[in-house]
């Protein structure tokens, strides 16, 4: 199955450079859910349609401009880009209030879309690891619900709740979910904090599963979806007090 990089969504009223980012985002891997010319309409698409990122031009039609924008969708944990063609000062101080995840200023490459595109997810995991993930939180809204990850050149968002288990492979992660494996460059020390604790556990050095996929365990093994996983000694008391068997 091909892997389908993050939905996009492009805030820009200006035909020519929202139809030549749409381009360019799609040849990349990247989906496009919408192209938005105003902030309202842009709240709507976001509001019926949530995208995993959105670009957003700082001057746009209307009253309402790219930095209300962006206010409005900060609480709804969607990391997002400032692109403008205004690189001054003023502007740039303005944005930064509002502390967006990267920028993008016009005329732009392929290769300053794609940096500032890995900026804003780093700078956005960076952020929710600073906050505890709870495995309860999706009834909330904003809710941290997923995990963006990159494989190979393309960034993805994956659901907590589709992952079944993850496998450590030297430098790099093997993430099992329900419709395919993806392959990061990870380790387990590290992808753990990005994981809601109390819906992830640790079964063996190399090994994390989703505990809402348990179907059993033994002395040294764990079934997760038809798939047995190992059952480390270490790991075996922590796991059968949090799923609380007596």
């Amino acid at each position: 199955m091909e892997t389908s990089g993050l939905k996009i969504l492009i805030v820009e009223d200006e035909a020519i450079s929202a139809e030549g980012l749409e381009s360019a985002l799609k040849k990349m891997g990247y989906q496009i859910i919408g192209i938005a010319a105003d902030a309202l309409s842009a709240l709507d698409l976001i509001t019926n349609t949530p995208p995993d990122l959105a670009i957003l031009d700082i001057n746009i039609q209307g009253d309402k401009d790219g930095v209300w924008l962006a206010e409005q969708i900060k609480h709804r944990n969607i990391p997002y880009i400032f692109l403008t063609a205004y690189g001054d000062k003023k502007t740039i101080e303005r944005a930064i209030k509002t502390q967006p995840y990267g920028y993008l200023i016009i005329p732009f490459t392929k290769s300053d879309i794609f940096a500032a595109i890995e900026v804003a997810i780093s700078n956005f995991n960076k952020l929710r690891e600073e906050e505890p993930v709870k495995a309860n939180d999706s009834n909330q809204k904003g809710a941290n619900i997923s995990l963006y990850v990159k494989e190979e050149h393309l960034f993805i968002r994956i659901n907590f709740d589709d992952i079944i288990y993850l496998q450590a492979n030297g430098n790099y992660l093997n993430i099992h979910t329900i419709n395919k494996r993806y392959v990061v460059r990870d380790t387990i020390k590290s992808i753990k904090h990005k994981l809601p604790y109390n819906q992830f556990y640790q079964t063996h050095r190399s090994y994390v599963v989703n505990s809402k996929r348990i179907e059993r365990f033994g002395g040294n093994f764990i079934e997760v979806n038809n798939t047995v996983v190992p059952l480390s000694s270490s790991y075996k008391e922590d796991l059968i007090k949090r799923l609380n068997i007596h």
